[in-house]
């Protein structure tokens, strides 16, 4: 039986902390949202012992950069389109990307495959966007999913089912330049869990049912803290528990705190009851 990835919630009381602690030492996961998947390293496969994780995924899901390093894009009969992200101390390799524009039609090529802009030799920092999950290769007709592999320097495999267990999730990726706009709104859909009020304003704590990013819609059951205006605040008082609501963020600069909506990072510009 496949073990679905459990998003981890956050509490009000723990508001107070600072958004950004812990964040660099932070263990990634690599798709965007958690995956469902099982500890398969090892298992027989028609050409050896399966040397990584299968993690499933809708078709497309974006997958992130899990460490600071270089990228080197691949293409092979069995793996199809791959990446290789090489870091300080190990490597890691995405394969079975998307190759498909509509359903599993197989025209989609490197475009669908890799972010945009996505070279060879590129530098990246960890979590940004720079594929996608898919079938391509020996994988074609199989559910969409990566195939994803720990590696030394020297190329020896480890299982990373223990490395992906301790993950933190994003459900975001960040974009592979930066941006010169004010920053990114999200659009958060859940129901209230419960509402307070301080000196400067206020916080609401949402279990999410899905957000909204750059046209892209993300399903999560992750409870987070959303900080609010003293008017926001008054309107989130009247609010019954339970209530189903949907929030737009104020613009903000992406930052790793922000795609792991850690407590802090999130303040609203509305909010609504449905």
């Amino acid at each position: 039986m496949r073990r679905p990835v459990t998003l981890i919630g956050t509490a009000l009381v723990g508001l107070a902390a600072s958004p950004a602690a812990g964040v660099a030492a932070t263990a990634l996961f690599p798709v965007v949202g958690g995956a469902s998947y099982s500890n398969d390293y090892g298992a027989l496969r028609a050409q050896g012992g399966h040397q990584g994780n299968d993690l499933m995924a809708p078709r497309a899901t974006p997958v992130i950069a899990v460490v600071d390093g270089v990228v080197k894009l691949h293409r092979s009969g069995r793996g199809g389109y791959m990446l290789y992200l090489r870091g300080a101390s190990r490597e890691y390799i995405y394969i079975h990307l998307n190759n498909d524009r509509r359903g599993d039609d197989g025209r989609g090529g490197a475009r669908a495959a890799y972010a945009k802009g996505l070279k060879t030799g590129m530098r990246v920092k960890a979590g940004q966007e720079i594929a996608y999950v898919g079938d391509s290769g020996d994988a074609e007709g199989t559910p969409p999913h990566l195939h994803f592999e720990d590696r030394s320097l020297s190329g020896r495999p480890r299982n990373p089912y223990r490395r992906l267990r301790a993950a933190s999730i994003v459900l975001f990726g960040a974009p592979l330049s930066g941006s010169k706009s004010p920053g990114i709104s999200l659009t958060l859909r859940g129901r209230l869990v419960s509402a307070a009020t301080d000196a400067t304003g206020g916080r609401a704590a949402i279990r999410l049912r899905s957000i909204i990013v750059a046209g892209r819609r993300v399903v999560t059951r992750r409870l987070v803290i959303v900080r609010l205006s003293p008017e926001l605040a008054a309107v989130a008082a009247a609010i019954e528990p339970g209530r189903a609501i949907d929030i737009e963020t104020a613009p903000a600069a992406v930052t790793l705190a922000l795609q792991l909506m850690r407590p802090g990072t999130l303040q609203a510009a509305s909010l609504t009851a449905r």
